[in-house]
Parts: structure tokens; C-alpha cells; sequence
């Protein structure tokens, strides 16, 4: 789809893909399907601007405009009470990207339109870990989604509802009626053993090096060794697992205070469940 503002048009990329079936691989890390989706259609659009440069057009990713409210106006996907968008037949389960071309080639900007469903269901609202989500609007800062980002583990409570989440979260996603035909599943190229929770953690303690087979499919964006650390320490906290008591204890003295607090945690709750 391509919509046009000013002196620019904007064409809109967009693709559904699977959300993973975490129950089918006990021992996976929690990496949502959605950052490696990411990375391909990157690549689809790298090639696709690319391929207009070289026929003549003035093509770029410098795109200002929120891709969401760009799908939304183009008349082919609806927003929703957490804020994504959902498209028929695919509903919100898709990665959205957007390509600026110099020059008037599209449609005008069409109306913002929300989902009716939205204003009587409430699914969402009620099964969120954090409570982000209100008739009143959507609070960022604490979506599971958002305190992943920022490898914020300050709040103890908001660590232990994310579970064994390392990235991503899904939740209000799951119970969507926009997504009741969502498939969950793990692609076949996904390597399973390279994303074993201990080896995630395992390959994160060795710091950005032991990272570098994960660039594929997470991208360099999301390969912050403290983070996953974090997160990792975090996830094998809440599911019970202390198989690597010996390797988070080495974290005590990491240099960042994240890390130390969610090995400090981790120890503590070994203590108690020893004791």
C-alpha cells in the first residue's frame, strides 16, 4: 500500500508470521517469532529500496511517521486497545515496515479507524501481566514488552510476571478475537538448541562475541549482553531452575547492577527453596 504526505509518498510493508508454540520446547528461551520475522523483512525492504533506487527513484528509510498509524490509514488494518493493529485475516500478528520515496504516487492519508470489538471485549485488558492496559489508555512503561527493552529490572513484582519471558510477550495478543485464526509454531529454520534457555545464558555471559550466531535472527539491536543476562537469570528464577547455580553465582560481581541484582535474586531464592 502507498500513501502519499506533502512532497513524499510512503509505501507500507507488511507480513504475518507465526507466533511460537513455547509449549512444544520446554527448555526454549522465550524469544517471540516477531524479532527474527523483524530481521527478514529488513531485508525485504533493504532490497526493496535498492531495487527503485536503481530504476530512478529517490528511495530511503527515513521514515518519521509511526508505521502503525501509516497502516492504519491505509484502510486495511484497524488499531486495537493495546495499541497494535490488526489486519483481516492476518489480525496483529504481523511485522509492519514502511520505505519513503520522493514524488506523489499514492492515496491520501484515509481515516484512523479503531476496532469496534475493542469498546465490548476487554480480553486484553483483563489478562495483561502488568495491568498496562485500561479503558483509559495503554501505560508504556510498564508493558513487559517495554521493561524487556530497557533491561529495567528494578521492580520485583513486575520480574516475577514476566515468568520466563526473555523477549516478547504476547499475551494480550493470544486472547485477541483478531487473532483467533493465529497459527503458533516453530519455524523449521529455527535452531531449537541455539535457543535453549542455559545456552542463551551460556552464550551471553561470553559477551558480545558469544552473542554473534544469535545476529541472524534476533539482529544486533537486541544482542545486549547485560540485558539477556538479566533476563535469562530472571526466567530460570521464576520456572525454578538452578541447574546453573555455579555460573549465575559468578555474576555477583558482573559490572552492571542489573545483572547483579537478578543474580543476587536468584541466589537468594535458591537459599530459600534449599532451606
Amino acid at each position: 500500500s502507498v500513501i502519499s504526505y506533502g512532497d513524499y509518498s510512503y509505501i507500507v510493508l507488511y507480513m504475518p508470521y507465526f507466533p511460537f508454540d513455547f509449549s512444544a520446547s520446554p527448555g526454549m528461551a522465550q524469544v517471540d517469532n516477531y524479532f527474527y520475522a523483524y530481521q527478514k523483512m529488513r531485508g525485504a525492504r533493504d532490497e526493496t529500496i535498492k531495487h527503485l533506487c536503481e530504476n530512478g527513484f529517490e528511495a530511503d528509510s527515513n521514515v518519521d511517521i509511526s508505521y502503525k498509524l501509516l497502516a492504519a490509514q491505509t484502510g486495511k488494518a484497524v488499531i486495537l486497545k493495546n495499541t497494535l493493529v490488526a489486519f483481516e485475516n492476518m489480525g496483529s500478528f504481523v511485522v509492519l515496515e514502511a520505505i519513503r520515496v520522493k514524488g506523489n504516487y499514492g492515496n491520501l492519508p484515509g481515516e484512523v479507524r479503531k476496532n469496534e470489538l475493542c469498546a465490548v471485549c476487554g480480553l486484553c485488558r483483563k489478562s495483561c501481566p502488568t495491568s498496562s492496559i485500561s479503558d483509559e489508555g495503554f501505560i508504556r512503561n510498564t508493558c513487559l514488552r517495554d521493561v524487556q527493552q530497557r533491561g529495567d529490572n528494578s521492580d520485583e513484582e513486575v520480574m516475577r510476571a514476566m515468568g520466563e519471558r526473555i523477549i516478547g510477550c504476547n499475551t494480550c495478543q493470544r486472547v485477541c478475537p483478531a487473532n483467533r485464526n493465529a497459527v503458533y509454531k516453530i519455524p523449521d529454520e529455527i535452531e531449537k538448541e541455539l535457543f535453549d534457555l542455559h545456552n542463551l545464558f551460556l552464550c551471553a555471559k561470553q559477551g558480545k562475541k558469544g552473542l554473534l550466531k544469535y545476529d541472524y535472527f534476533l539482529g544486533s539491536n537486541y544482542l545486549r549482553p547485560a540485558r539477556l543476562l538479566t533476563l535469562c537469570v530472571n526466567a530460570m528464577m521464576n520456572k525454578r531452575d538452578f541447574s546453573l547455580a555455579d555460573e549465575v553465582r559468578e555474576l555477583k560481581d558482573y559490572r552492571d547492577g542489573r545483572v547483579r541484582l537478578a543474580a543476587e535474586r536468584f541466589i537468594e531464592k535458591l537459599n530459600e527453596t534449599e532451606n
